[in-house]
């Protein structure tokens, strides 16, 4: 029996644009995150499970990192 296609939902546009911010913040190109992200599939699964059962940053955490990230540069 042929596999059924079970196409994911839609990431949020919120998590899309925070990164975008976050490539632009560290100056990483699209296509340098694709790579990673490719180099990671297949080795060392557990410590790739193990950060993603961190606890996500919400909204308001993740807009004081950006901030105080921007305020570090500029102090540098």
């Amino acid at each position: 029996m042929p596999r059924q296609y079970n196409p994911k939902p839609p990431y949020p546009a919120q998590f899309r644009q925070q990164l975008i911010e976050l490539a632009k913040e560290f100056g990483c190109h699209e296509t340098s995150i694709l790579r990673w992200i490719r180099a990671t599939k297949g080795r060392d699964a557990s410590s790739f499970a193990a950060v993603q059962q961190a606890a996500p940053l919400n909204a308001a955490e993740r807009q004081e990192l950006v901030e105080l990230r921007r305020k570090l540069r500029q102090a540098l």
